[in-house]
């Protein structure tokens, strides 16, 4: 018995299949072709560079008025009123101008004492060392810091457990003070040989204030309290009658006024300012705080 194979023969039913397969793809490519979004008119080339360009010009405004913000709200920076900082303070304010040969010279020999000693007798080498300080000087002073801060030793008095605190114990010593000082005419220095000064070079200075400071007592929890009691008869190896804590004032000086002559400071610089703020620490290394007070 012989099996005939037919060959290049398709059956009816698969035709059919194949036919309306072909049929749907044709139907759904045409739906798509109807169905698909159009692609938007395109705007003129000019009025896109126009936009882009006023996008870019607010963007830059903003830019440059975040960066403005930014630095008013700088992190303020506070420095020990030393007789170095006081200099730098004054040219912060304007006190001193790029013009004053004599105030340009002070500030050499107050902030840059080797320059002095190596130079200074050599006019030629010494005017290189004016020209450069003058260069700096217009570049940087007016970013000099007008935030100083000093360290006060005061007295306190017994513990009160009613109110919990200390008392100061020269109760006129922090009671409506309206003027600080902030340096004296003595520091430490190298072994540079300073000329005589005038009255307007003097690093003796106070600052009268905006806001007068009222302090007879200083609240101090129990428990700290106690730990300063500890801390103190550790330091001495004994319990003192006499205790000490140690005042740091953070000020902001706000304009230079004049300088004076003043009967226990000699010729002093005079500012105007404000106290910011002030914390009590048992230490003058100020690592046991104890209060803290800021002003609005």
């Amino acid at each position: 018995m012989s099996v005939t194979k037919k060959v290049g023969l398709l059956s009816p039913y698969f035709i059919f299949a194949l036919a309306i397969i072909f049929f749907a793809q044709a139907v759904f490519a045409q739906d798509g072709l109807e169905t698909s979004p159009k692609p938007p008119e395109s705007s003129p080339k000019a009025e896109v560079s126009k936009s882009t360009e006023v996008l870019q010009n607010i963007l830059q405004k903003q830019t440059g008025e975040e960066e403005a913000k930014d630095k008013k709200l700088a992190v303020v920076r506070y420095v020990p009123a030393t007789p170095q900082n006081i200099v730098r303070l004054m040219w912060a304010l304007g006190a001193y101008n790029l013009n004053d040969t004599a105030a340009v010279n002070n500030y050499i020999h107050r902030t840059e004492c080797y320059l002095y000693e190596k130079y200074y007798n050599d006019e030629f080498e010494w005017r290189k060392v004016q020209v450069a300080t003058i260069s700096y000087l217009k570049k940087y002073a007016e970013g000099f810091s007008n935030y100083i801060e000093i360290i006060q030793p005061v007295q306190i008095g017994r513990y009160d457990f009613d109110l919990q605190g200390f008392s100061i114990r020269n109760e006129n010593e922090l009671y409506n003070m309206t003027a600080i000082q902030i340096s004296d005419s003595k520091g430490v220095y190298t072994n540079c040989n300073f000329p005589a000064e005038a009255p307007r070079f003097t690093t003796a200075a106070i600052v009268k204030l905006k806001n007068p400071i009222n302090i007879d007592f200083i609240r101090v929890p129990h428990a700290l309290a106690k730990e300063y009691i500890r801390f103190l008869e550790e330091k001495h190896g004994r319990l003192i009658a006499n205790k000490e804590v140690f005042f740091r004032y953070r000020i902001r000086i706000d304009r230079f006024s004049n300088y004076e002559s003043l009967r226990n400071l000699g010729d002093a610089l005079v500012f105007s300012g404000k106290v910011m703020q002030i914390d009590v620490y048992a230490d003058q290394e100020m690592f046991l705080p104890l209060f803290s007070q800021k002003f609005d």
